[in-house]
Parts: structure tokens; sequence; C-alpha cells
């Protein structure tokens, strides 16, 4: 699901700029709300900042998104 929602928001451009940060963000409060965390915790920027501009790129489909999320997650302590 978050995979989900992060692409459509970068994606769809629904804000006149920082699509890709505001579909970070909301992958990330997702993620917390659910239990999970991006690991590391903080996040590697370089990292995220990749797969963000691959899903903008439309270099990812939903399903790679997802791939990659399910490779980052980490259960919260």
């Amino acid at each position: 699901m978050g995979s989900f929602g992060g692409s459509k928001l970068t994606w769809n451009h629904p804000l006149p700029d920082s699509n890709k940060r505001a579909a970070w963000v909301s992958l990330i409060v997702f993620l917390e709300m659910n239990g999970l965390c991006w690991g590391p915790d903080p996040p590697d920027v370089s990292d995220s900042e990749a797969i963000m501009i691959s899903i903008a790129a439309h270099e990812l489909t939903e399903a790679e998104v997802a791939g990659r999320l399910q490779s980052k997650l980490a259960n919260r302590n």
C-alpha cells in the first residue's frame, strides 16, 4: 500500500512543486503509522533520493517499488 501511495503522488504531480518530497514524507508517515520504518533509521539520503527519482522518472513499476520497499523495511523497536 505504501508503494502505491508514494508512486501515485510522485507520478500524478498533484502539487505545483515538491511532489517527490511530499510522496517521501507520506511514505515515511504511512510506514510509521503501521509500525514499520525505513531501514536504516534515519534513512540514507542518497539511497532515498535515488529511489524517489527513479519512481518519478517511471523507471520503476509499482511492483518494483514494492520490492525495493520490502528490502528497506524494518520493524520499529
